[in-house]
C-alpha cells in the first residue's frame, strides 16, 4: 500500500495505540505512531503524514497544544486534524483556539475514527 494514506496517530495509551495501528492498517492506511505530544512534529517532518489523529490528553501536551503547533507550520496548516479522546464533555472549551478538523470520541469506538478517515479519503472508485 505505498500510496495509501499515511496517518500520524499519537496517543499516550499504548493499548489505544495498537488499536488504531491494527483498525487503521485493516482499513487500508498507512500508518506511524508517537507515544507523546513532544515526538509528533519531528515525525512528521520525516515521514510527512496525510493526516494526524492525536489524543486529547498525550500526556505531556493536549492535543488542541499540538493541534495549534502543527497548523502554525505552513507544510501541515492544511493536513488534517482528528482530535480523539474520552473526555467528550468539556472538548468546546478544551478546544478553543484551535479547533480540530475532526472529533471523535473514543466511547465511539475505532469505527468511528475509521469512518471519519474513510470520509476524508474515500477509496478510488
Amino acid at each position: 500500500m505505498p500510496d495509501a494514506p499515511l496517518v500520524l496517530a499519537a496517543d499516550d495509551d499504548a493499548e489505544w495505540r495498537r488499536l488504531i495501528e491494527f483498525s487503521l492498517q485493516k482499513a487500508g492506511f498507512r500508518v506511524v505512531l508517537c507515544e507523546n505530544g513532544a515526538g509528533v512534529l519531528p515525525l512528521a517532518c520525516r515521514q510527512r503524514p496525510d493526516v494526524f489523529v492525536l489524543d486529547h490528553d498525550l500526556g505531556d501536551m493536549t492535543g488542541a497544544e499540538l493541534c495549534r503547533r502543527i497548523k502554525a507550520k505552513p507544510e501541515f496548516a492544511e493536513v488534517p486534524v482528528v482530535i480523539l479522546t474520552a473526555v467528550a464533555g468539556a472538548l468546546p472549551a478544551m478546544l478553543a483556539g484551535c479547533p480540530p478538523d475532526h472529533f471523535v470520541s473514543k466511547t465511539g469506538g475505532i469505527d468511528e475514527l475509521t469512518l471519519v478517515l474513510g470520509g476524508l479519503f474515500p477509496p478510488p472508485v
